[in-house]
């Protein structure tokens, strides 16, 4: 490593310093500075939690709605929860800040502290979505 020539000796360092241990350890330090320079997006299991509550509240209270139509896209600044896939039909965004999660409905940003504050913005979320399958 430092100019001199890989011997066994040197090899069997340098793989009894890299396992899996030091590869888990360093993994989550990798991922964190590369969605800091943008070059990766990270979908957390909050955001999924969120996307998933939403979408069960919506198709259960929208007679004939096909839930396959309602999808996610992740982007580098939030997490959009779209009709068609289609990022002018944006059901919520949700961001994050401090691990800290919000969710903007038609321009009002709400607080999440779980699911129940979700549920709570029931009717904002029915009226935004029926727009997009009447």
């Amino acid at each position: 490593m430092d100019g001199r020539r890989l011997s066994d000796q040197v090899k069997s360092k340098i793989r009894n310093l890299v396992n899996a241990n030091s590869i888990q350890n360093s993994l989550p330090k990798i991922i964190e500075e590369e969605s800091k320079n943008g070059s990766i997006v990270i979908i957390t299991a909050e955001e999924l939690k969120i996307y998933h509550t939403v979408k069960t509240l919506l198709i259960n209270s929208i007679k004939k709605m096909d839930e396959t139509r309602i999808s996610y896209r992740d982007q580098k600044n939030s997490f959009n929860i779209l009709v068609d896939d289609n990022n002018k039909k944006i059901i919520a965004k949700i961001t994050s800040s401090r691990n800290k999660y919000f969710i903007e409905i038609n321009n009002s940003k709400y607080d999440v502290t779980g699911i129940e504050s979700i549920v709570a913005l029931k009717k904002q979320l029915l009226e935004i979505t029926q727009q997009y399958f009447t």
